[in-house]
């Protein structure tokens, strides 16, 4: 053996770099992780953020918080995989010079986190509101940018005791007999035990940041539910009041009255295309705007000795094809725009649930890292950095569920292969 390479382990600096060379090991899986998430959300976040300021102008009410919530993810996701990966190559330091670097990496990723919820609040507060209450009072935008500056002002406030919580912290290893810093919560003494109770308020804030998503999208469920059993009843009335009329009619032009039908019947129509979705549209006071004096102004009055009356006409303009189309078109819109604001708060729930139970756990108990085994370890720091699976997936959440987005995303990328 070298006497050199001996002397060299011998001292402090040796051990803490054989120290890093075995945790190195255990980092990988958490390290191939991060790097994933890296490269697909940075291609899908600018991706996002490009295609609704450039091509999607006309789209930015029901779609103005994403491209913040996609300019949040890009930033959190960068953020935290450098960050994670500062951390881990070297894990343990001959010293404390990165004291400033470790606080506003903590104050920086907190306080990231903090807005995307926000934002994610607002999002189901703003998709509540359009489907439950289309008539109340909707977030303007001079509301919804109040909402922005006021939200980002209090994850700022909300991360700011990191600063004060967080430093590179001594920490001694047995096995290697040597004494390292590390960026990690302060070991120094304080009175009433604040860093403690600040780490389970923030973990505590989370769930009920997920708790509040989850009984939202409730309510809008509900909504859905009652709209959709209205919808089978009425649709069951409609069969059974144009039967009434097929057998009872013996003439009349529909075409004159904005119908498809040929050689003077009506054209067969499934009344289960006719959605009572308009109930809780999007807008529905565009919709009334739309539609009012087109279908109904082209009813005639009562052809002579017809004993249909008035009503029975009107209920079967309503089944017209253009109508169908339209309302067919609506009820897709909402069920994925549901769906798709569904799925983002499940992947939140997926990604900071668990990092908020290590959260606390290690914030009650300083020796928690220690504890586990190697293979153990290795799967808890991929638990602990699942938060960067929730700046990755919204990006493709949207594209899978909005096909106007996903429309445009290929003409955008089709224009650029081209050039």
């Amino acid at each position: 053996m070298d006497p050199m390479a001996d002397d060299w382990n011998n001292t402090a600096a040796g051990r803490v770099q054989d120290w890093n060379d075995h945790m190195a090991l255990i980092f990988i899986p958490a390290t191939v992780f991060l790097a994933v998430c890296f490269i697909l959300g940075i291609i899908a976040n600018p991706t996002v953020i490009i295609v609704f300021l450039l091509r999607m102008k006309s789209s930015r009410d029901d779609r103005y918080f994403i491209p913040f919530l996609s300019f949040v993810d890009l930033l959190g996701l960068t953020l935290n995989c450098f960050g994670a990966w500062l951390q881990y190559f070297p894990y343990v330091h001959d010293d404390n010079f990165l004291s400033v670097p470790c606080k506003l990496y903590w104050f920086g990723s907190s306080s990231i986190a903090s807005f995307s919820a926000f934002i994610l609040i607002a999002i189901a507060v703003q998709r509540y509101l359009k489907i439950c209450r289309p008539y109340g009072k909707q977030m303007d935008l001079k509301l919804r940018r109040l909402y922005l500056a006021v939200a980002l002002f209090i994850s700022s406030v909300i991360a700011f005791p990191f600063i004060l919580f967080y430093d590179m912290v001594p920490i001694y290893s047995s096995d290697y007999n040597v004494t390292g810093y590390i960026c990690s919560r302060g070991q120094t003494d304080w009175l009433n035990n604040e860093p403690m109770v600040y780490s389970v308020t923030i973990a505590s804030l989370v769930f009920i940041n997920i708790i509040l998503l989850m009984t939202i999208y409730c309510s809008i469920g509900k909504a859905i539910f009652k709209q959709t059993r209205l919808k089978k009843r009425r649709n069951l009335s409609a069969k059974r009041r144009m039967g009434r009329i097929n057998m009872d009619t013996t003439s009349f032009d529909v075409e004159s009255m904005n119908g498809q039908g040929e050689n003077g019947t009506l054209k067969n129509v499934q009344s289960d295309d006719v959605s009572e979705y308009s109930e809780w549209t999007l807008d529905r006071r565009d919709t009334r705007k739309k539609f009012k004096g087109t279908e109904m102004s082209n009813i005639p009055e009562h052809p002579a000795g017809n004993s249909l009356d008035l009503e029975k006409i009107r209920d079967t303009v309503r089944a017209t094809t253009k109508t169908m189309h339209y309302y067919r078109n609506l009820r897709k819109r909402i069920d994925r725009f549901t769906w798709m604001f569904l799925i983002l708060t499940t992947v939140a729930v997926i990604s900071y649930v668990p990092k908020a139970t290590l959260f606390i756990l290690e914030s009650l108990d300083i020796l928690f890292w220690t504890k586990f085994s190697d293979p153990l370890r290795a799967v808890v720091e991929v638990v602990y950095r699942l938060h960067a699976l929730h700046h990755t997936c919204n990006a493709f959440i949207y594209v899978y569920f909005d096909t106007h987005f996903r429309a445009e995303i290929k003409k955008f990328c089709t224009r650029v292969s081209e050039r």
